[in-house]
C-alpha cells in the first residue's frame, strides 16, 4: 500500500473488500461438494471444487473481519464515542440481520422445503433457528461483528483519555489473541462466536495502525515475501505442516500480505463489487438453496456458474433496486439527503 491520505475511499481496500466478497460469494456458490457440509446430497463429485472450498474457508472470513477492523479506525476517528458507535453499528449490522433473516431468508427456506426446518413451528423457526443463531446460514456474521466493534469500541473509548490511549489497538490485539486461544465460554452463541474471530479484526485494526510505521513501510514494499507467506498459508490448510499456534500466525502474515499485494488501483468491476458488497452478501447465500434443492445433480461447473454469476447478478440486481427505492436501511445504509446524488 502506498502512502495516502487517510480516507475511507482507497483503491486498495476497495479491491480487498471486492476480493473478499467475491471469495465469499464463491464458496457459498460451490459448497454443495464440499465433503465438510452434507446438508444437501448430491450425486456429483468435485475433488477440485472440494478442495477450493477448503481453501476459501481458510480465508474468507478472517479477511472479512480484518476489513472490518482496519475499516474501524475510520469509524472511530469520525467518531470517538461508544454509544454513537453501538448505534451506528446496530444500523449497520442488527437491522439487515433482522430484516433479511425474517423477509428473506425464512420465505426461501419454506419454499424450497429445507429439510432442517422440518417439525418445527414459525415461531421457533424465526426466534430461534434464525435470530438466535440455531440454523441462519451466513447470517451469523452479522451479531458476532457487531459484538466484536462494540467491545472493541469499549475498550477504545476507556483508555481514551488514560495514559494507555496510544497503546489502544496493542492492547485490543493482545486481548484477541488471548481470547481465540483460550476464550471465556458463554451461553451466548455470538459471544463465542465473537472471541473465536475477534483476532482478524483486531489485525486488520492493526494493520491499519502501523501503516505510517517505518517497519511495516518497509515490509510493504517486499512483495514477493508477501506472496510466499500467502503461498506457505494455502500449502498448510491442505497438508497441516505446522502447529496450530504457528498455523494461527501464518495466517495472520496471510492476511497481511494480501493488503500487501493487493492492485493499488481499482478499476470499475471492483468498484461496483465493493459498493454493493454488503447487499451482496446478504441476498445470495439464500438462493443457492433453490438450485441445491431443484438441480443437485448438474455437473459441478453448471452448478456453480448458476450460482456463482446467476444468482450473483440477481444479489447485485437487488441490492441496487433496494437503493433506488430509498429502502437501503434494510441492507444497512444510512439514507442520503435528497439532494446528494452521489
Amino acid at each position: 500500500m502506498n502512502n495516502r491520505k487517510d480516507t475511507t475511499r482507497r483503491d486498495d481496500i476497495t479491491n480487498v473488500r471486492a476480493l473478499a466478497i467475491f471469495l465469499v460469494v464463491l464458496g457459498h456458490s460451490i459448497v454443495l461438494y464440499s465433503s465438510a457440509w452434507g446438508y444437501y446430497p448430491t450425486e456429483q463429485k468435485s475433488i477440485l471444487l472440494d478442495n477450493l472450498k477448503f481453501l476459501i474457508n481458510g480465508i474468507q472470513m478472517p479477511l472479512f473481519f480484518s476489513l472490518s477492523g482496519f475499516c474501524f479506525l475510520w469509524s472511530w476517528n469520525r467518531s470517538s464515542d461508544f454509544i454513537n458507535q453501538v448505534i451506528k453499528k446496530a444500523q449497520r449490522l442488527i437491522i439487515p440481520y433482522i430484516m433479511i433473516g425474517i423477509c428473506w431468508l425464512f420465505p426461501i427456506r419454506m419454499l424450497v422445503k429445507y429439510p432442517y426446518y422440518n417439525g418445527l413451528t414459525v415461531p421457533h423457526i424465526i426466534f430461534k433457528s434464525i435470530l438466535l443463531g440455531e440454523d441462519n446460514g451466513h447470517l451469523w456474521f452479522l451479531p458476532t461483528l457487531f459484538f466484536i466493534t462494540a467491545a472493541t469500541s469499549c475498550i477504545f473509548q476507556i483508555l481514551e483519555k488514560s495514559p494507555l490511549t496510544s497503546f489502544k489497538v496493542p492492547i485490543v490485539f493482545g486481548a484477541s489473541i488471548y481470547l481465540y486461544h483460550f476464550g471465556i465460554p458463554s451461553a451466548n452463541r455470538y459471544i463465542n462466536l465473537a472471541e473465536a474471530n475477534a483476532i482478524w479484526f483486531a489485525l486488520g485494526l492493526t494493520i491499519h495502525y502501523l501503516e505510517a510505521n517505518k517497519w511495516f513501510e518497509s515490509y510493504k514494499r517486499r512483495k514477493s515475501i508477501s506472496i510466499v507467506l500467502i503461498l506457505l498459508f494455502l500449502v498448510n490448510l491442505l497438508k497441516q505442516v505446522v502447529p496450530p499456534i504457528a498455523s494461527t500466525a501464518l495466517t495472520c502474515m496471510a492476511l497481511a500480505s494480501i493488503y500487501c499485494v493487493i492492485p493499488q488501483k481499482a478499476n470499475l468491476l471492483t468498484e461496483k463489487i465493493s459498493k454493493n458488497s454488503m447487499g451482496i452478501y446478504l441476498f445470495h447465500s439464500p438462493l443457492v438453496y433453490i438450485s441445491f434443492t431443484y438441480w443437485p445433480n448438474i455437473a459441478p461447473m453448471a452448478m456453480a456458474a448458476i450460482n456463482l454469476i446467476g444468482f450473483g447478478s440477481v444479489a447485485y440486481m437487488l441490492t441496487n433496486l433496494i437503493r433506488a427505492t430509498n429502502m437501503g436501511w434494510i441492507i444497512g445504509e444510512t439514507p442520503k439527503a435528497p439532494h446528494d446524488k452521489k
